[in-house]
């Protein structure tokens, strides 16, 4: 058996082996502890840049998308101001009053007005009135307005079905200096002139061409059933009474007559084979 002294060294030697190492890893949790908050700060500055990045892009995007918005009222804008002027000028304007051409405003809007023209003297269309749309771009006065016939009319340049008009000045050689009173007086001397060679409806161009005669009567006939015109034509109206006894609606058997010469026979033919 050893001394006392000798269990003495032992338990010495024991704490100095014990207490190094307690301390050692004491010193490496707090190491570990130091990485881990590094790393949790670098984290959330991450984090947070991602954060104003995406912000920011957010941001950006929404400026993108109310960019045309703001160019787009300045332009609405723009037309209101430049329609309200001319709509002064052109109810003020005596040629206009002199032409017996109207204008008003459609449920108080600048952008849709109504256009009434009178129809020229010795011509198909003297003595009646014609109603037109008129619709203004918010593009306006950098596009033209959209016009067309409301009320039925037989020319080369305007559509029998739809009043579409084919007009130079309302589509590629429109100019921003041009107005409404430009538009309105130039649509009434489309009736005096027409062009033929630059149809909107290519049978009543062609029958202006080949027919004319026949297209002058029908025309007159047009403008006193759909524009108050004063002239009557008692022989077309036989011919579309019989073919409304048919069960023929009147306006679609005063087309088909007037498509097909008012030869009787041939518009039965074509709207019953």
């Amino acid at each position: 058996m050893l001394p006392p002294l000798s269990c003495n060294i032992y338990v010495y030697i024991y704490i100095i082996n014990f207490y190094p190492a307690s301390t050692n890893c004491a010193l490496f949790t707090q190491q570990q502890r130091q990485q881990q908050q590094h790393k949790l700060k670098q984290q959330s500055t991450i984090n947070r840049e991602l954060c104003n990045r995406q912000q920011n892009l957010a941001t950006a995007k929404q400026q993108q998308q109310e960019l045309p918005t703001t160019k787009s009222t300045i332009m609405a804008n723009m037309a209101v101001s430049r329609i309200k002027r001319e709509f002064k000028e052109v109810m003020r304007s005596e040629e206009i009053v002199q032409c017996s051409i109207k204008i008003e405003l459609v449920n108080d809007s600048w952008t849709e007005l109504r256009g009434e023209i009178a129809g020229p003297p010795d011509t198909p269309y003297e003595g009646g009135k014609f109603v037109l749309e008129i619709k203004v771009p918010e593009t306006y006065p950098f596009n033209p307005p959209k016009v067309r016939f409301i009320t039925r009319i037989w020319h080369p340049n305007i559509s029998s079905v739809t009043g579409a008009i084919c007009l130079d000045i309302l589509k590629d050689n429109w100019a921003a200096a041009m107005t409404l009173r430009t538009v309105l007086l130039s649509l009434q001397a489309l009736l005096a002139a027409a062009e033929p060679d630059d149809p909107q409806d290519a049978v009543v161009a062609y029958q202006f061409k080949d027919k004319h005669e026949l297209f002058v009567l029908t025309a007159r006939h047009w403008t006193n059933a759909y524009a108050g015109g004063p002239n009557t034509f008692p022989d077309c109206d036989s011919k579309i009474q019989r073919l409304k006894d048919m069960g023929i609606d009147e306006h679609d058997a005063r087309a088909v007559l007037s498509k097909e010469n008012w030869n009787l026979e041939k518009a039965t033919e074509c709207l019953f084979s």
